[in-house]
């Protein structure tokens, strides 16, 4: 389970791009007493302890974890997440090379894209589970456009849900699921999937 620490729009991007705790702390150091106060005491408490006492966390020293960070809109978002190379291939040729997050916890996969304003091309997150079932996937607190595609045990592709847009602010907000059992859905910037040319039985393989 994830750590949630507060803090501000500056800070958030800033802790996306260095991927740890630690750059939340050392970036809102480097932004003076204003960011100091927004973060607030608690949020200042458990960046320090993680990058004064890594080992209180479980980690050895300079080892980077996930935490969830919460937005001036009250939205939990994923920050250091590992990092994986991903490849989808079709007919042993590579149709694609992606960036992935991996979210393979209960907690950060409720999270998932939550609170992200921008998914680069390159990128995704890759949710997997440790034994098949019917994966759904919803676009409760997320403000961007997003591609589900659900991936068999055998890596292959089984569905693609393209372009799926944001939940509104109040109504219903639909779930999608896999059509058969899967062991893991990655999803990517909206319309990316078509951009690609995915399909139905492409394989991913994870690096």
């Amino acid at each position: 389970m994830g750590t949630q620490v507060r803090g501000t729009p500056e800070t958030i991007r800033a802790a996306v791009g260095v991927n740890s705790l630690r750059g939340l702390l050392q970036a809102t150091l480097c932004g003076g007493a204003g960011r100091l106060a927004r973060l607030g005491v608690a949020g200042l408490l458990a960046a320090a302890v993680a990058l004064a006492a890594p080992a209180l966390w479980g980690m050895e020293a300079g080892a980077q974890g996930p935490v969830q960070i919460i937005t001036e809109q009250g939205i939990p978002m994923n920050v250091g997440l590992p990092e994986r190379r991903l490849t989808i291939q079709r007919d042993g040729e590579i149709v694609a090379t992606l960036t992935v997050e991996i979210a393979d916890t209960p907690e950060t996969q409720r999270v998932g894209l939550m609170g992200r304003t921008e998914l680069a091309p390159d990128r995704g997150m890759l949710f997997i589970w440790d034994e098949p079932l019917y994966a759904s996937m919803w676009m409760k607190n997320t403000l961007i456009p997003l591609d589900f595609i659900f991936v068999r045990q055998d890596g292959r592709i089984a569905w693609i849900y393209h372009n799926v847009q944001p939940c509104p602010p109040a109504g219903e907000c639909p779930a999608y699921t896999s059509p058969v059992r899967v062991t893991m859905v990655l999803e990517v910037a909206g319309g990316r999937a078509a951009e690609l040319g995915l399909r139905l039985g492409d394989r991913l393989v994870l690096e």
